[in-house]
């Protein structure tokens, strides 16, 4: 009798934390230009719950964010001016028809495609090592690349977690911190099986 009390007291304590992980994600994200750092410092308490068996969140949010500010900002800004490509490439690409347009459209989508799985594997790989810039770029394109069911399942999870948004609105009161859980668990698990 005292195991199932263990187990439902673990469960309802995780699934709280998630809870209040998640508003503590989407409150720091309000500025628009926190949102990469803020991402770092809850899969910061993602690793600390893994590695160390930690259940606290706002201590360890705060000081992930802290620590992880400068490197997120750099992926941040690579974001914004792939983002700033991309609008003007479509702004000129209105002008074209045919195979030209497809073409480009192919190349730009494939692009934020691996840039997404990029910064996920990136802020996996920040969180856990302490790695210069380049070797974070380096480490998440050949993570993304080689660590293909991986990759493969992170997508799956995306797809999956925005369709039960879509149709439940409800779940957004932990969605983002539940699909960020499964995502850091992924990735670092490939991570630690490849180092």
């Amino acid at each position: 009798m005292k195991v199932q009390y263990v187990k439902f007291f673990s469960i309802t304590e995780r699934v709280s934390n998630l809870f209040f992980l998640n508003l503590l994600w989407i409150v720091a994200c309000l500025p628009i230009f926190t949102i990469f750092p803020s991402t770092a410092a809850m899969f910061g308490v993602f690793r600390e719950w893994v590695t160390k068996k930690e259940t606290s969140i706002f201590r360890i949010f705060f000081q992930k964010f802290k620590e992880n500010f400068k490197q997120s900002m750099v992926l941040e800004l690579a974001w914004l001016f792939y983002l700033g490509i991309s609008f003007a490439n479509l702004s000129i690409l209105d002008n074209f028809n045919g195979i030209f347009r497809t073409v480009i459209l192919s190349i730009l989508i494939s692009i934020g495609i691996l840039l997404f799985l990029m910064s996920i594997y990136m802020v996996t790989l920040m969180v856990h090592y302490n790695l210069s810039i380049p070797i974070l770029w380096k480490n998440s394109f050949l993570l993304s690349l080689t660590c293909l069911p991986s990759t493969f399942l992170v997508i799956l999870i995306i797809c999956v977690m925005a369709a039960i948004t879509y149709f439940l609105p409800i779940v957004l009161i932990f969605v983002f911190s539940f699909t960020a859980y499964l995502l850091f668990l992924l990735c670092f698990r490939a991570i630690i099986g490849i180092i």
